[in-house]
């Protein structure tokens, strides 16, 4: 079982590692969502979503089925959503995918994490976890939020990360994770 909870979360963490690369330059405000259907999900995203690739390790990626991620990028906000369709035995553990997705995007851009807060949700049935998220880099504030759920060996997880101080991209973001539901 720690092999899996550890292949979902270098998969989460991997998705979160690309879009805090780009979210240190501006963002869209909540009047810019609009309904899309990316990764499986039906969300509100600010504009359409554009599909992208996660390089997976060989070890990992024989344990993944199918893996969609699709992004969306404006100055100082980015957002990714992602569906990973594991093999029939694995399970995915959303705790742990979740703690990996945190901890590989404080390390790969040199953040500290400053503080964290998750709760129980349920999306289209099934269980998850919402998240609140906020990293010091030079003395700036980034915050993430985001959601991550499970059912079977299927996987869905929206990373939405920007500037703190904008609180324009924070109820954005918030509206976004309000929004998502698994597609029909």
């Amino acid at each position: 079982m720690r092999l899996i909870r550890i292949s979902a979360g270098v998969i989460a963490a991997l998705i979160a590692s690309a879009v805090v690369r780009q979210a240190f330059k501006g963002g869209p405000s909540p009047k810019d969502l609009k309904p899309y259907v990316a990764s499986g999900l039906a969300l509100q995203f600010p504009g359409p979503p554009e599909k992208f690739e996660v390089d997976v390790p060989p070890t990992v990626r024989a344990k993944i089925e199918s893996m969609e991620n699709h992004q969306f990028k404006a100055r100082n906000f980015e957002a990714a959503v992602t569906r990973v369709a594991y093999v029939a035995t694995v399970q995915p553990n959303i705790e742990g995918a979740l703690e990996g997705a945190l901890s590989n995007a404080a390390s790969s851009q040199s953040m500290s994490r400053a503080s964290n807060d998750k709760k129980p949700v349920t999306v289209s049935g099934c269980e998850g976890i919402r998240f609140t998220s906020v990293f010091r880099k030079s003395g700036q504030e980034v915050e993430a939020q985001g959601v991550i759920f499970a059912k079977g060996p299927v996987l869905w997880q929206l990373f939405v990360i920007y500037l703190k101080d904008s609180a324009a991209s924070r109820e954005t973001a918030a509206k976004m994770v309000e929004s998502v539901q698994v597609a029909p």
